[in-house]
C-alpha cells in the first residue's frame, strides 16, 4: 500500500469536511443576521417623566411598516380587571409632523410612532373627560394599581398577527401618583406561540386576558409582580 496516496486522500477528505463545515457556518451566521435585522421591534413607551399625564407612545422601530389592528388596555382596580379598546389617538410620522387625524387603524412607516393619548385619558377613559376637577382625577387614579397595554399589528413578512406588550403599576405616594413600567423592555409577542392570545386582541367582543398563553413566562412574571403590589 502507497502509505502517501492515502495520506494524502485522508487529507483532502477532511479537507473536504472542514470547507463543507464552514460554509454551513457562514450560510447560517448570515441567515441569523438577515433574520435578527428584518425582525420586528414595537416599543411602547413615556414620552416624559413617570406622572399620569405623561403621554404614551407606540413607536415602530422595524425596518418596515405595520399595519395597527387593535390597542388593548387592562385597568386592574384590587381585584376588578376592566378591559376595553383605545380607539382615539394621533397619527406621528417619521418626520415629527403632526398630521392631526384620528384613527382606529392604519399603516406606522419605519420610524412612526403614535400618541396613545396620556396615561391618565387612557386608565379613566371617558371619565377623564366628564371630570373638570383634578382632585376627582386623583381620586380615580388612586383606586387602579396597574395597566397594561397591548398592541396588535400586521408585519409584511408575517403571515399571522404580531403583538407588543408592556405592564405598568402605580405608586400612591402622599397623594401623589406616579407610574411605572415593570420592565424597562416592551414584551415582543412575534412567534407562532404567541399566535392565538395577539388574534384574540384583534377578533371583536374577545376578551384578551381570558385566553392569555400560559406559557408566557413573562406574563406569569409580571402577574406574580403585580401580586406583591397588591398585597
Amino acid at each position: 500500500m502507497d502509505l502517501s496516496s492515502l495520506d494524502y486522500r485522508i487529507i483532502s477528505t477532511i479537507a473536504s469536511v472542514v470547507m463543507t463545515l464552514a460554509w454551513v457556518a457562514y450560510l447560517h451566521l448570515a441567515l441569523t443576521q438577515y433574520m435578527r435585522a428584518n425582525r420586528p421591534f414595537l416599543v411602547i413607551q413615556h414620552a416624559h417623566e413617570n406622572d399620569p399625564s405623561a403621554l404614551c407612545l407606540f413607536v415602530n422601530l422595524s425596518k418596515e411598516p405595520v399595519h395597527l389592528q387593535a390597542v388593548m388596555a387592562c385597568v386592574h382596580r384590587g381585584d376588578e380587571r376592566t378591559s376595553f379598546r383605545i380607539t382615539n389617538y394621533e397619527r406621528i410620522t417619521a418626520t415629527e409632523q403632526n398630521v392631526q387625524s384620528k384613527l382606529r387603524q392604519g399603516p406606522i412607516q419605519p420610524g412612526g410612532y403614535l400618541v396613545l393619548g396620556s396615561f391618565a385619558d387612557i386608565m379613566l377613559g371617558n371619565q377623564s373627560e366628564d371630570e373638570d376637577s383634578e382632585k376627582l382625577t386623583a381620586d380615580h387614579l388612586s383606586q387602579i394599581d396597574s395597566l397594561e397595554l397591548c398592541v396588535a399589528v400586521v408585519y409584511a413578512s408575517k403571515k399571522y398577527h404580531i403583538g407588543a406588550r408592556r405592564h405598568f403599576f402605580l405608586e400612591h405616594l402622599d397623594g401623589n401618583t406616579k407610574i411605572h413600567a415593570y420592565s424597562i423592555f416592551t414584551e415582543q409577542l412575534v412567534h407562532r406561540k404567541h399566535r392565538r392570545t395577539v388574534r384574540a386582541w384583534v377578533n371583536a367582543g374577545v376578551d384578551p386576558w381570558e385566553e392569555q398563553d400560559t406559557a408566557d413566562e413573562s406574563q406569569s412574571q409580571s402577574g406574580s409582580h403585580i401580586g406583591k403590589k397588591q398585597s
